[in-house]
């Protein structure tokens, strides 16, 4: 053990390399952000199966010569103080150099007209300000381009921007103060064109302290409109950022040369400057105009099905981060925990290298590995890399010559044996020793009791397994294998969406399990007299002071569909046990982002004014920061936002609160898709 660190003490020592004497930990701590870095921005990967040591630094010492190349720096291969000062600058998040290339064949928006909508605003700065620095920030483009940027105010436009921290729903979390400030995607449907920045950040219109938004905006919107990043020092699409002057701010020639080379220079009349306008419904993007980022063996996509098309059907389905993600032909159905509304990108968005039309998906035991099945072979992808030395054949994990093709795959994450279908049969695949079992196939319906068919996909979820079968799905208890119920396959993609003013069963359902303990056995779907699901219902119509019938009458549904307060009124695990109270008299609150609905002056004088009117009959005292924790922070979101309830979307519960207690206690949340106002018309 000594001498295998000693070793590897010694090959640290020669990557590692400083002009002054560093202590131990120093140089370990450099060691791990830099390879971090590499990870992110270069495309490193470290070889964990790799025996050597020195293979892995080998690699690294490339990769550092690599990102030294492109920022000018004297090339050695070693991690030296200049080299770990260029790492640690406040820079985009979008990688430098990517394998497969960050944006592929030059993806462009397929017209002049693009649209754009700002979701939220950050609390750093006056609303006004954030519009004025966005909007100069597409004029900058559009003064060279024939581009025009149209706002929009409601609905899905080609550019959503939003300001958020930490985790928000894609892939890529923010990483808090310094370090990544923005990111961006390249022109696509879906997320595509997308700019997220880092609300954890301190955002200004000057360029004396914190971050300009104005540059770092106009950064991103590069990355918007299918421009990588530029190694020129001075360009705007430079990845570190760089304080500047914005007064006159006038484009680098190295950015009009990249941005002209995908749209051409502007028409020979003045350029359309960015306009707001009305609330309007947006233009969408036709199939024919969304940029297609194919493959050369790649198909063109066909148009998207419909999420409540009852003939649905999926190539393959996966977990992947927490999320389901659902496969058919050119694209993919994102289902996350944190968001009520299903998500819908292009396979091209997140794996431009791989060939879309997946016949089979599974991840690894949530180890954000994943592996996809398509004709013979197969491809193992790490998070959104694919690693190297793939694909395979599939004959490599134990199949015969015969197998051309893997209908579907699902990992068992207590077993952690994955069965792969092919056929009316199946294979167990052991992950540990990376062998088939013994004993194998077997057919499907001599093991999975009432599966009489292929399978299409599979997934497992809730103890359960979900087969698709074309446009139905089987429900199948994973400890005894047997059939619990049959659905339509849309019922993951459909949402909970309300069909008119007509609410099911399973509205009530979710309605009793979120604000009366209501736990779901295996019969609770079907309403009993004397069941578990009556009395929660006769429960739910006493507090609310109906007549008490334990029935799903009209008054329940009635009550289903109005807008309410997010918490429970009845929990079974109490909430409020102990009668928790704050300990002390002041307290301090911060609103943590407005709604851009109402102005902030307003939204901070409604906040005052609900804060007043419990002041006013108890001795506490209420104190608005605007920095830092506070004992109650305020936020506008929608869908998951990082607590344990999401909201649902318009309508439904519109906001909630948390006791008093640390962390999240005390803190309040607001739906974001709902309307909010100052008046009640």
């Amino acid at each position: 053990m000594e001498l295998k660190m000693l070793a590897f003490l010694g090959l640290l020592c020669v990557s590692c390399s400083y002009a002054l004497p560093v202590a131990p930990e120093t140089a370990n701590e450099d060691m791990q952000f830099a390879q971090k870095y590499l990870e992110n921005f270069y495309d490193f990967k470290e070889d964990k199966h790799s025996l050597f040591k020195s293979t892995n630094l080998n690699h690294m010492a490339d990769k550092i010569r690599e990102m030294q190349s492109f920022f000018g720096l004297e090339v050695t291969g070693q991690l030296n103080r200049k080299t770990m000062d260029m790492m640690k600058q406040p820079r985009c998040g979008i990688p430098d150099v990517r394998s497969y290339s960050t944006f592929p064949r030059n993806p462009k928006w397929k017209k002049e007209d693009v649209t754009y909508r700002i979701l939220n605003y950050t609390p750093d700065m006056l609303q006004a300000d954030v519009d004025e620095a966005i909007a100069k920030a597409f004029q900058l483009w559009s003064s060279v381009t024939p581009l025009r940027f149209t706002r929009l105010y409601s609905g899905d436009a080609d550019i959503m921007i939003s300001f958020a921290s930490g985790f928000h729903g894609d892939f890529y979390s923010f990483d808090g103060p310094g370090g990544t400030l923005a990111h961006a995607y390249p022109p696509n449907t879906g997320i595509g064109g997308d700019a997220h920045f880092d609300e954890d950040e301190n955002w200004t219109k000057f360029t004396t302290y914190s971050y300009n938004l104005f540059l770092v905006a106009a950064h991103e919107l590069g990355h918007s409109l299918g421009l990588g990043h530029s190694n020129v020092f001075g360009a705007l699409m430079y990845p570190i950022y760089m304080a500047k002057d914005t007064r006159n701010y006038r484009l680098h020639q190295d950015d009009i040369s990249g941005i002209q080379a995908l749209y051409g220079p502007p028409r020979e009349s003045p350029a359309f400057p960015t306009k707001a306008f009305p609330p309007q419904e947006p233009t969408e993007m036709t199939p024919t105009e969304a940029p297609t980022q194919m493959s050369p063996t790649e198909m063109a996509p066909t148009e998207r099905p419909e999420d409540c098309d009852p003939h649905l059907t999926f190539d393959a389905i996966t977990t992947l981060r927490g999320e389901i993600l659902f496969f058919k032909g050119s694209y993919v159905w994102r289902k996350s925990p944190y968001f009520s509304q299903i998500e819908h990108d292009t396979i091209s968005t997140f794996w431009p290298s791989l060939v879309a039309g997946f016949d089979a998906a599974y991840e690894i035991d949530k180890k954000d590995r994943v592996i996809f099945f398509k004709d013979n072979q197969y491809w193992a992808v790490s998070g959104y890399r694919i690693e190297p030395g793939f694909p395979k054949p599939i004959q490599n994990l134990g199949f015969p010559r015969s197998v051309r093709k893997i209908d579907a795959a699902v990992h068992d994450q207590n077993t952690k044996k994955t069965y792969i279908f092919v056929g009316n049969k199946y294979w167990s695949f052991d992950e540990n020793t990376q062998s088939m079992e013994r004993g194998y196939p077997r057919k499907i319906a001599a093991d999975f009791h009432g599966i009489g068919h292929t399978i299409d996909a599979a997934l497992q979820k809730n103890g359960h397994f979900y087969f698709f079968h074309g446009s139905d799905q089987y429900e199948v208890d994973i400890k005894n294998k047997k059939l619990v119920r049959k659905m339509k396959s849309n019922s993951w993609t459909i949402n909970g969406r309300r069909q008119g003013i007509n609410f099911t069963l399973t509205e009530e359902l979710k309605y009793l399990e979120n604000y009366y303990s209501f736990t779901k056995d295996g019969e609770s779907f079907i309403w009993k007299s004397n069941s578990a699901m009556a009395k929660k219902i006769k429960e739910m119509q006493e507090f609310f002071g109906l007549e008490v019938t334990g029935r799903p009458d009209s008054s329940i549904l009635d009550l289903v569909q109005k807008r309410r307060c997010g918490f429970p009124d009845v929990a079974g695990f109490s909430t409020f046990a102990g009668e928790p109270k704050w300990a002390k008299q002041v307290l301090t609150y911060r609103i943590l982002n407005y709604t851009p609905d109402l102005r902030p002056a307003d939204v901070n004088a409604a906040i005052k004014k609900a804060f007043s009117i419990w002041s006013s009959v108890t001795p506490l005292k209420f104190i608005k920061r605007d920095r830092g924790d506070a004992d109650i922070m305020i936020s506008f979101a929608t869908g998951g936002h990082n607590d344990f309830i999401p909201f649902d979307g318009p309508g439904g519960s519109v906001a909630h609160a948390y006791a008093p207690g640390k962390d999240v206690g005390g803190d309040a949340h607001f739906d974001e898709d709902e309307t909010w106002t100052k008046s009640t018309e």
